[in-house]
């Protein structure tokens, strides 16, 4: 596996546990963060030329990083593995055609 992959990895599981320290503090701020993460896929999907360029399984790489710490934030998920979260992601995803 690349290691660049790993530190990606990581990063998420960092990211995903700030989010929801900082969820904890504010009952609304979970939501808040889940509609910008959804802000973020739409605005990822919506980039016509980039998505052009790109094979599905790409496309699908580069929209993931949103997706999975949208479900990071999801009621239940704080703590759980990357690898349960990363197929919480792959089970929930929508076909979208890009």
């Amino acid at each position: 596996m690349n290691v660049a992959n790993l530190q990606l990895e990581g990063l998420l599981v960092v990211l995903s546990e700030l989010a929801n320290l900082l969820a904890e503090g504010d009952p609304t701020l979970r939501a808040r963060l889940i509609e910008a993460l959804s802000r973020a896929e739409t605005t990822i999907a919506a980039d016509g030329q980039r998505m052009a360029q790109l094979s599905p399984s790409q496309r699908e790489s580069l929209l993931f990083p949103a997706r999975y710490l949208a479900c990071a934030l999801e009621p239940g998920a704080q703590g759980a593995a990357f690898s349960q979260l990363a197929a919480r992601v792959a089970e929930a995803k929508a076909p979208r055609g890009i």
